[in-house]
């Protein structure tokens, strides 16, 4: 148990959850925690001075309870003397501060105490930070002790002392000019808020500064001015700040462009400054593309260390898979991971807005990995604070282009494109510098013109120029007007390694030494190559960063980056990247980075362990594309040293990565090559198979499949792979599936079941691939559960389908439980359960916008959710859901494209454009890859719109249907287009089948079918008896397929003649039911639906079109 004390006052629990403190238990436990055990009367008088001493111990005890409540334990205890509890951690040993700045008026004595305590801490840092500053002086390490004397500066800005200091150290490093402003700031400050000048020991070290007197022994030999390496102002920049400052103030989010060099890091910098403790910066840097969730871990720690943020339990849980120091991360679907990352994140994100946060600013987003940037993608409607997105314009990765296009496409983001400095700003920079000879208009011409105003160009240029001691700095006659010859380089890169060469032998070693480990980047990795123990490097890092080649542990930029890279001969390249290798091999290195140093060293084989371990994390992060490459690489190195099955397993994981991301081109050229290394072998047979099953299905091509599935089931079992034949079932399973041949569909899901119960993990080649073998159970079963509910069997389906669900939302695979929603929404829906289809449909697609899930199965949720909605009147939210499906069949990615538009088609008939519907399910016939099963439904469909079928043999294909719900559903939208005498046996033999096998919803709609075909036979009588047995059901709330104004429609025109006063009622009813559906339609839909549905109540005769059996 930890309390913070220091800045904010908050209690955190052993498992993360962090509760904020009333004032009085925190001065109560600040107390204790400073001068530890303590009287309870002495606690009394302090804390309630104005109370008599018997109601102020009781208030102490009030205290204390509800304290011990809040928190669950004991935070405090003892009896007449009070202390910490054992185990109680606090933050007050040697802290700065206590309490914040939070007012504590309990008592004056108190009020005095804190104040006293307050006024230690700041003393102490005051002292920590002056012995800091002197020892970094002293070492000659200027640019450390200046930014201890900035942080001095900071804590006391009335203190002439540390101005001083300031103004020193600049005089220090030679920077005349940004010694000369840190005068100018303190006289400011003394005069302004003091009301005195500047004492003597300031005046005299002014006029050493004005003298240009530095101790030569002082001054670095190549030093170059601080006021160069980093300008104290920004120039030609104030309106993109003023654009910057959006999201700070109203929580937008910001698109921020610029080529390399023109400022995007220092404008975010410059924002933080301007906006201090409300910005949140972290940067990407080279390499991240290379580890999945590089920059969300980089920023997620950010995050958590952001005053009064901290996880708990669940969220620690839910961030394990991007922050491994949280813990093992659970097994589950990426895309349901990635929601739980989601609500996570926006939890921490709101905790942080009220501390103060109100913008991230993201630098360097072209280097990020694709899975932090698809995390960025679901982040971007969180409102609990803004960004800013800074990246280049050009050469950005398909999941940058994806965030970049989806803000264009929503509006939602203002682009702001950094443009090269003007003229005008380049004098007002160089003339900022103050530095002798440089300045003026026709020089800063001739700079612009020289560097294309590019910022970082522009001060490497000065800088290249000061360190050759050019002409460009030395006053030339003409002043600062005449024109200058500034140094000259081919491109940038070269102008910094001419920069670079100047560096020191041992600083020199290191550099070349960092820009081969990139972003491993560490003094101990440097030191570990170059032989040296790491206090050995000292002098060589500081003289690198006082170079401006690295900051903060990594390379000031890019660019420089690059430059350094290419000052290391190849020759020499090669074993270095082997030495780095074996550094971060034995420091757990990032897999993907690891395995790079070996490739580039030329060690194939040590880097494949390292491919095969960053294809599973970029697998477990969803980024399957990736996965698949590192797989293909690995399995390439084992292929060329001779290690073929190993490679061919390698293969297959690469393969299986692409089969679950539909990339068919290279899966065909990946089945090649399996079939190439199974040879004769028959288990290597049987998994090379699967691949090509698979890639047989996508290309339509089902027959195939079939066939090749059932031969190589029989290799499956002579080579003993219980987990490959359970695969080979259960592709076989899904192709039954597809034909409708439901017995041996169910048949092989049953055979794929009981041989995973034979499969070992530790020898499953599925589990090498990076299958979840309990997560390949999860899918049998839930394809059991929909063969039973198409058998009729829905009893033991919702059952054994609940079961599944209640598994997979336990272990929070919310892929497969969003499946499985699906499909209990329709099995509800065959039985007539209205209520329960809209909660498993609502539960289905409730994470629609963030479960990044196939689009087969997304329509089959969407399509189901759309039935739904229709059925229980709410038209128009239907209609929005049929928005969302047309848009995801437009991709035309997902094979169930068929199967949704022929449903969207069947609710624009029953809206009233039934000319649309018809036009829809005419093109639909038209398309090449149709199965037998789709075919039939869509012919079915545009019989029920007014459409003629394509054949007179509809009636016998549907009665030859094995899916009896399928069968039945058909059966109802044919009816009305068939021969009224052959349909109604049919119907009446089917109605039976669905009573008894409890799909009361498919049999409603049977019996109305029967009740229109009977009438339209003249069987008048027979009609109105059956329509009087619905009634009842109807008034329960019993729903089929069709709305209630085209049922309710149907009765009523059924007892029309003898029973006209019911009729009459009946009518009204579906009057009033059509007026409440219309009204959440949108115009011209409420128009056309209430002017030309097909549900008027004078239901047309349906045997003019007359099908018939073929016997």
């Amino acid at each position: 148990m930890q309390l913070l004390l220091s800045r904010t006052a908050t209690f955190q629990a052993d498992d993360g959850t962090v509760l904020a403190l009333a004032d009085l238990d925190a001065a109560i436990l600040a107390w204790l925690a400073v001068e530890g055990p303590t009287r309870r009367s002495r606690f009394a008088e302090l804390l309630w001075p104005d109370k008599a001493p018997v109601a102020a111990g009781n208030s102490l005890r009030q205290r204390l309870f509800k304290l011990k409540r809040q928190c669950g334990a004991d935070l405090v205890v003892g009896t007449a003397v009070l202390r910490l509890a054992e185990g109680v951690l606090h933050d007050l040993h040697d802290a700065d501060e206590v309490l914040g700045a939070s007012v504590h008026d309990h008592s004056l004595e108190f009020a005095a105490w804190l104040h006293q305590q307050r006024t230690r801490g700041r003393g102490r840092k005051r002292q920590w930070l002056i012995e800091r500053a002197e020892r970094a002086e002293q070492a000659r390490d200027y640019a450390d002790a200046m930014r201890h004397a900035q942080e001095l500066l900071a804590l006391e800005p009335l203190s002439e002392d540390a101005h001083r200091r300031v103004i020193r150290l600049h005089y220090l490093a030679g920077d005349r000019a940004a010694a000369l402003l840190a005068f100018d700031g303190c006289a400011r400050v003394l005069k302004d808020e003091v009301g005195a000048a500047p004492d003597a020991e300031t005046l005299q070290l002014l006029r050493a500064i004005e003298q240009q007197a530095v101790d030569a022994d002082l001054q670095p030999a190549t030093a170059v001015p601080a006021v160069v390496l980093r300008p104290p102002r920004l120039f030609g920049r104030d309106e993109a700040l003023r654009t910057l400052s959006v999201p700070v103030a109203e929580r937008g989010t910001v698109l921020l462009f610029g080529e390399a060099g023109m400022g995007k890091s220092r404008l975010l910098a410059a924002l933080a400054e301007a906006s201090p403790g409300a910005v949140l910066s972290v940067s990407a840097r080279v390499g991240d593309d290379m580890a999945p969730f590089a920059l969300a871990a980089r920023w997620l720690r950010a995050l958590l260390r952001w005053p009064g943020v901290a996880a708990d339990a669940a969220q620690r849980l839910d961030l394990a898979s991007v922050l491994p120091e949280l813990g093992p991360a659970p097994s589950r679907a990426p895309a349901a991971d990635r929601a739980l990352q989601v609500g996570a994140i926006e939890a921490l994100l709101a905790m942080a807005a009220t501390q103060g946060l109100r913008t991230c600013a993201l630098d360097d987003l072209q280097f990020a990995d694709a899975a932090s940037v698809q995390l960025l993608h679901a982040l971007a409607g969180c409102s609990a604070c803004g960004w800013v997105l800074a990246l280049r314009p050009d050469g950005l990765g398909p999941a940058q282009q994806a965030l970049q296009s989806a803000h264009r496409d929503a509006n939602r983001a203002t682009e702001l494109h950094l443009q090269p400095l003007a003229d005008e700003d380049v004098e007002a920079l160089i003339d900022s510098l103050g530095l002798p000879g440089l300045g003026g208009r026709a020089q800063a011409h001739a700079l612009r013109r020289h560097t294309g105003g590019n910022p970082l160009y522009l001060l490497e240029t000065v800088k290249a120029a000061l360190l050759a001691r050019s002409a460009a700095l030395v006053p030339v006659p003409g002043g600062h007007d005449a024109a200058l010859a500034w140094p000259q380089a081919d491109n940038l890169l070269r102008l910094i390694q001419q920069r670079l060469s100047r560096l020191s032998p041992i600083a020199m070693k290191a550099m070349r030494c960092a820009a081969i480990a990139g972003q491993d980047l560490s003094p101990p990795l440097v030191a570990a190559v170059m032989g040296l123990r790491t206090l050995d490097l000292a002098d060589a890092w500081a003289e690198l960063e006082a170079a401006q080649v690295l900051r903060d542990g990594a390379f000031a930029h890019d660019l420089i980056a690059e430059a350094a890279r290419a000052s290391v001969p190849r020759a020499i390249a090669t074993p270095l990247h082997g030495e780095v290798a074996a550094f971060l091999e034995q420091h757990d290195g990032e897999p993907a980075r690891v395995a790079d140093h070996w490739l580039a060293a030329g060690a194939a084989l040590r880097a494949v362990p390292h491919l095969s371990a960053a294809a599973h994390r970029a697998r477990a992060a969803g980024q399957l594309l990736d996965a698949a490459r590192l797989h293909e690489r690995a399995a390439a190195a084992l292929r060329d040293a001779g290690r073929r099955r190993e490679a061919l397993e390698a293969f297959f994981a690469a393969a299986d990565m692409l089969s679950e991301a539909s990339s068919v081109e290279r899966l065909q050229e990946l089945a090649t090559i399996l079939d190439e290394l199974a040879g004769d072998d028959d288990a290597d047979r049987a998994l090379a198979a699967c691949v090509r099953v698979v890639l047989l299905s996508e290309q339509s091509r089902h027959d195939e499949a079939l066939r090749l599935a059932l031969s190589a089931l029989a290799c499956a079992e002579r080579g003993g792979e219980a987990d490959v034949q359970a695969e080979l079932h259960w592709d076989l399973a899904a192709l039954r599936w597809m034909r409708r041949e439901m017995a041996d569909a169910t048949r092989h899901a049953e055979l794929a079941l009981a041989c995973l119960d034979r499969v070992h993990a530790a020898q499953s080649r599925l589990a090498k691939a990076g299958r979840s073998l309990t997560a390949i159970r999860r899918r049998v079963l839930n394809a059991s559960g929909i063969l039973l509910a198409a058998a009729g069997r829905y009893e033991q389906a919702d059952a054994r389908l609940e079961e599944t669900w209640r598994l997979a939302h336990a272990e929070r695979d919310f892929t497969v439980a969003r499946n499985i929603a699906a499909t209990l929404s329709a099995n509800a829906l065959d039985q007539g359960q209205l209520d329960r289809a809209l909660h498993w449909s609502e539960r289905a697609v409730s994470e629609d916008e963030r479960l990044d899930t196939d689009p087969s199965t997304r329509l089959t949720s969407l399509t189901n959710r759309t039935a739904a909605l229709a059925l229980s009147g709410d038209l128009g939210a239907a209609l929005a859901m049929a928005g969302r499906v047309a848009e995801l069949c437009a991709q035309g990615q997902a094979k169930a494209i068929p199967a949704a538009m022929r449903r969207m088609h069947w609710l624009q008939h029953e809206l009233g454009r039934g000319d649309l519907a018809r036009t829809g399910l005419a093109a639909l016939l038209e398309r090449p890859d149709l199965l037998p099963i789709d075919r039939t439904a869509i012919e079915a469909t545009l019989l029920h719109a007014g459409g003629r079928p394509g054949g007179t043999d509809l009636l016998d294909r549907i009665a030859a249907i094995d899916d009896f719900p399928m069968r039945a559903r058909l059966l109802s939208l044919a009816a009305p287009g068939c021969d009224a005498r052959q349909i109604v046996p049919l119907l009446s033999v089917t109605a039976a089948t669905a009573r008894d096998c409890g799909a009361r919803g498919l049999w409603l709609d049977l019996q109305l079918a029967r009740v229109a075909a009977l009438r339209s036979d003249g069987r008048q009588d027979e009609a109105a008896q059956i329509a009087l047995s619905l009634l009842p059901l109807l008034e329960q709330g019993l729903v089929g397929m069709g709305l209630f104004s085209r049922m309710g429609a149907e009765v009523a025109a059924a007892l029309s003649t003898g029973h006209s006063e019911l009729a009459a009622t009946i009518q009204r009813r579906v009057a009033a039911w059509r007026s409440r559906a219309a009204s959440t339609l949108p115009e011209p839909w409420q128009h056309n639906y209430l002017a030309r549905a097909p549900s008027v109540l004078a239901v047309r005769a349906p045997s003019a079109r007359g099908l018939s059996l073929d016997r």
